[in-house]
């Protein structure tokens, strides 16, 4: 069994792992998330962590090396359209996002989601239905939710948000390493702290999505930490493309 230090992996030596240098536009979103509820309606929260997340990426993909480039615009691309389906699915007839330009990243985390959001019926409906497609993914996510003590209410919410992201992670992964639809366990060059070095977009864009995932769960005012990562970020779910394309609007 893998043993930590302070959330941080441990090398097979016993010593904890080389800090290497994160990029900079990562760098940024390295802080802890408010912990008060968010007064803001529930796509207009949405609306701000995607919109916060895209400024970051869009930064990646102006200022990045090629491949690096390549996977931010990919990145760009899932979110912008993740955000547009759970926006018509919370009722919202106009969608659009903030131009990102206009965001300003340095700020504080956005707090933990409004009950408006968390209590929508539409995400119990979700939940049931997934969980019968994926009992052991749910499983996990309740676990690893009540151990990190983060409020009931909120289960069913983060339990699609990361079925949708961990989705796109193995689906981004697949594709780029030819396994055909499925990840049995997502390659360290995507789960690693640091930027893969590889020359391939697609498997830069799964790391890049994944570290995504990381930062707008702790904006949200999840702790997440080296346990949480390894249960529910390093494994693909298999059978399931893209599920936010599933999602009915009201």
């Amino acid at each position: 069994m893998e043993r930590v230090v302070q959330g941080e992996p441990v090398q097979p030596d016993g010593t904890a792992p080389k800090d290497h240098p994160m990029p900079a536009v990562l760098r940024r979103a390295v802080r802890t998330a408010q912990t008060s509820q968010s007064a803001l309606s529930a796509v207009e929260y949405e609306r701000t962590v995607f919109t916060q997340e895209l400024a970051r990426l869009e930064e990646m993909a102006r200022t990045g090396p090629g491949v690096a480039r390549t996977a931010a615009e990919t990145v760009i691309e899932m979110q912008r359209a993740r955000f547009e389906a759970r926006a018509r699915f919370l009722g919202e007839k106009e969608v659009s996002l903030t131009p990102a330009s206009q965001l300003d990243v340095g700020g504080v985390g956005v707090g933990l989601p409004p009950a408006s959001l968390l209590e929508d019926a539409g995400w119990r409906g979700l939940a049931a239905r997934d969980a019968l497609h994926h009992p052991t993914f749910h499983h996990d996510c309740a676990v690893e939710l009540e151990r990190l003590e983060v409020p009931v209410v909120a289960r069913d919410y983060l339990a699609r948000f990361l079925l949708e992201a961990v989705d796109e992670v193995e689906a981004l992964g697949a594709a780029a390493l030819e396994t055909g639809a499925h990840l049995d366990e997502f390659p360290v060059s995507v789960t690693s702290a640091t930027a893969p070095i590889t020359d391939q977009p697609g498997l830069y864009a799964a790391w890049l999505h994944r570290q995504s995932i990381i930062r707008m769960l702790r904006e949200m005012g999840v702790p997440v930490d080296a346990r949480f990562e390894h249960v529910l970020l390093n494994v693909g779910l298999g059978n399931t493309v893209l599920p936010y394309r599933w999602l009915e609007p009201k």
